[in-house]
């Protein structure tokens, strides 16, 4: 975390840290010979915004997925998964049987 291995040297895992390295080192130099507040919130936010741009350009990184699903599949998925669910519901409320008994003598009067 200090940048102790030399930059653009290939010495770090991955470029984008490198220049991540790069910032920070200076960022952290400068910060406690500082004294000003309104200076150190400025370098703390540099300092954040430094690491979410090497969050997102390793998430950018990421191998994306191999399959997409348009929005009119996806509709037609839920669709189906939704009628399949009341289904169930009324089955399961259809196997539970009548929940008192005067349901039954009404029923065969």
């Amino acid at each position: 975390m200090n940048g102790k291995l030399e930059f653009d040297q290939g010495k770090y895992h991955n470029p984008l840290y490198n220049d991540l390295m790069k910032k920070l080192v200076q960022i952290r130099a400068e910060f406690p010979k500082t004294k000003d507040v309104q200076a150190r919130k400025e370098m703390a936010k540099e300092e954040f915004d430094a690491w979410v741009g090497y969050l997102d350009g390793r998430r950018n990184e990421l191998p994306k997925p191999d399959f997409h699903i348009d929005e009119k599949d996806q509709s037609l998925l839920k669709e189906n998964f939704d009628r399949f669910k009341v289904r169930i519901a009324y089955l399961l409320n259809f196997l539970k049987g009548p929940q008192d008994s005067s349901y039954c003598k009404r029923r065969h009067d």
